[in-house]
């Protein structure tokens, strides 16, 4: 019995070895992580995001989360028995998931029609949801008939469990670390903020989308500086709404 169980215990570690040795298995890996934080980003961030589109009414806004799980879950389906029919994975996984990356990077930009807003996380959860299906298929295609296919997923889906913690916090700490301006001069739409620096009393913001940056000096509940843009500059002053 315990030479039954040493060499099981062998047996792992070689699977284990073969496993963390093959390259493939990291991409599969990558990928998995990759997507896995694109579901949370949704997950977590939908209510927001449609929110901050102009949509007020929570009872609305309820319902219209409705649409991109919905439609995401019908295009799953769909995406993944045109696979199966087709017998074939890798442009599949790959059309769906850059569209996918491509709508979920779009809506990231602040807009204030609820409509694109929708449509742009409907065709995101439609795209990301395929690939994390598409996934453990390639995976399996790959990994068939190997001595460590068991040991190969267990980490390639331990991988992507770990964007459970990172997706989260990151966009969470790049959501406080960055802003929006609002210039009723340039159309009363937000203006994305790129970073804040902050040295003693000196403040920097910069929004590189409008060319544009702001440096000033807190003296008291006054914050004097100059604003930049283009080639002109005027000075800025905010102060403490009482």
């Amino acid at each position: 019995e315990m030479e039954r169980k040493r060499k099981a215990g062998n047996n792992g570690h070689a699977k284990l070895a073969e496993a963390l040795s093959d390259p493939k298995v990291y991409m599969l890996a990558f990928i998995d992580f990759a997507f896995v934080c694109g579901t949370y980003s949704v997950t977590f961030w939908l209510p927001t995001v449609m929110k901050d589109s102009g949509i007020s009414n929570l009872s609305l806004l309820g319902w219209l989360s409705v649409i991109p799980y919905g439609m995401g879950a019908i295009g799953m389906v769909a995406i993944s028995r045109s696979s199966d029919r087709m017998l074939e994975r890798r442009w599949h996984a790959a059309i769906a998931g850059f569209v996918g990356a491509v709508a979920l990077l779009l809506v990231s930009h602040p807009t204030n029609s609820p409509a694109l807003t929708v449509g742009l996380l409907t065709i995101a959860c439609v795209g990301i949801f395929a690939t994390n299906v598409l996934i453990w298929s390639l995976a399996a295609d790959y990994l068939n008939g190997s001595p460590a296919a068991a040991t190969s997923i267990a980490f390639v889906n331990c991988i992507g469990l770990l964007s459970g913690f990172c997706s989260p916090f990151v966009i969470g700490w790049l959501k406080t670390a960055t802003g929006t301006l609002v210039s009723l001069d340039q159309g009363n739409a937000e203006i994305p903020i790129a970073a804040i620096i902050e040295q003693g009393t000196h403040l920097k913001v910069t929004a590189p989308m409008i060319s544009g940056s702001y440096e000033g000096d807190l003296k008291g509940d006054q914050l004097t500086g100059t604003w930049t843009q283009g080639p002109g500059s005027f000075p800025l002053t905010f102060k403490k709404k009482p």
